[in-house]
């Protein structure tokens, strides 16, 4: 008599797993990274629960179908998050860093001029080059950007403290600054205005040499402005401008301008809501 024996096939076993991309660098204002589980054998995770963990989660979070979250809008400090993936006893991981805005940014360390750091450019400027982005005090969405003739329909010839939207650029988290940098105080615009004072009379060479090395060390980009009788075309181009943290009189604000045609600086304190000028943040 011939005995059969009855044969049973081993299920396939997980033999490896990974994250792809296993590490990638992201900036807290960009899109996060789509993560791809890569697994051996092919087809071993169908119908697999994946246990996906994040390390940090209250900077970035992961949900179960492995989707990456920003719970952040900007960090003062660069971190790491380590997003992990679980399935049939193996991990697999991926190490995202993540940046915060300041990261976009060189820093001109001020401190023995002024008594504080600035940052080497407008907000929204990708180069030192560039003039950056417009704003209305107090307005976090830009208006007009660079080299744009027109402001753009975010403009509101009627902005003020009242206005819907509107934030308390006094307060350095409210302002459109990386975290950690605001605009410049009323005390240290006075500084500015102290450290930079040319008289109209008698100055010397040596004055007018330690004028023109702070000056270039502010880099500085002539920027023009926009206000609601010059909304096409801004006026001049010669100017530079950009906010202060300071209120004036009759809701205007504290404002930074030199003249780079007849070099003077100037801390005008009449800033009105209409007007649209860049923003230079400090810290």
């Amino acid at each position: 008599m011939i005995m059969l024996a009855a044969c049973t096939k081993e299920s396939a076993k997980l033999e490896s797993l990974a994250i792809e991309p296993a590490e990638t660098v992201v900036v807290t204002d960009e899109t996060l990274p789509e993560l791809k589980l890569v697994a051996k054998p092919d087809g071993i995770l169908d119908g697999k629960v994946i246990e996906w963990t994040s390390d940090k989660p209250e900077i970035v979070s992961i949900s179960e179908e492995g989707i990456l979250f920003f719970n952040v809008t900007d960090l003062e400090n660069e971190e790491t998050v380590v997003i992990t993936a679980a399935v049939d006893g193996k991990t697999a991981s991926c190490s995202l860093t993540v940046k915060g805005l300041i990261s976009r940014y060189g820093i001109i360390d001020m401190t023995s001029e002024f008594g504080f750091k600035i940052l080497d450019r407008n907000v929204g400027a990708k180069t030192a080059d560039e003039i950056g982005n417009f704003y209305q005090w107090g307005k976090n969405t830009p208006v007009a950007s660079n080299n744009e003739a027109d402001v753009n329909s975010s403009y509101d010839t009627d902005w003020g403290s009242t206005s819907e939207g509107f934030s308390d650029w006094s307060k350095p988290e409210n302002t459109p600054c990386p975290k950690g940098w605001g605009l410049p105080t009323e005390e240290q615009m006075n500084v500015i205005s102290e450290k930079t004072y040319l008289p109209w009379w008698g100055v010397t060479e040596e004055d007018q040499a330690a004028f023109d090395a702070l000056i270039a060390k502010m880099s500085l980009v002539n920027t023009g402005s926009f206000d609601k009788r010059n909304t096409t075309g801004k006026t001049p181009d010669t100017y530079v401008n950009f906010w202060g943290s300071a209120n004036g009189d009759n809701g205007n604000h504290w404002m930074f301008q030199y003249n780079s045609s007849s070099p003077r600086v100037y801390i005008v304190k009449t800033g009105t809501p209409d007007l649209a000028i860049p923003v230079r943040c400090v810290r």
